[in-house]
């Protein structure tokens, strides 16, 4: 089986991105290693214009990023949420069946 395509593209000082990576981090943590969203941080890219990370490059071409956060789900582009509390009932509902612990 195809492991599965989970990316969280983030941005330093972003404020949407500081209130998803704990609730990201939190549940990384219960999922197996192969599992787990991969967080790449745009930072060099976006504030020194060099190593343009190769996810952002895709998502770019292919005229899917709109902003930071973004959260790539097994295919799904995630909207940012309004409160960490959102985020982490819909990461626990969508992981339910993963959560190894």
């Amino acid at each position: 089986m195809k492991n599965p395509t989970r990316v969280l593209l983030v941005r330093i000082g972003c404020v949407h991105c500081r209130q998803i990576l704990p609730e990201i981090n939190r549940i990384n943590m219960k999922m197996e290693l192969h599992k787990r969203i991969k967080i790449v941080d745009a930072f060099e890219y976006e504030e020194l214009g060099m190593n343009f990370p190769p996810v952002l490059k895709k998502f770019s071409r292919n005229k899917l990023f709109d902003g930071f956060p973004l959260l790539y789900l097994d295919g799904i582009i995630i909207e940012p949420f309004p409160t960490r509390e959102q985020a982490r009932v819909f990461l626990n509902e969508y992981f339910k069946n993963e959560i190894a612990f």
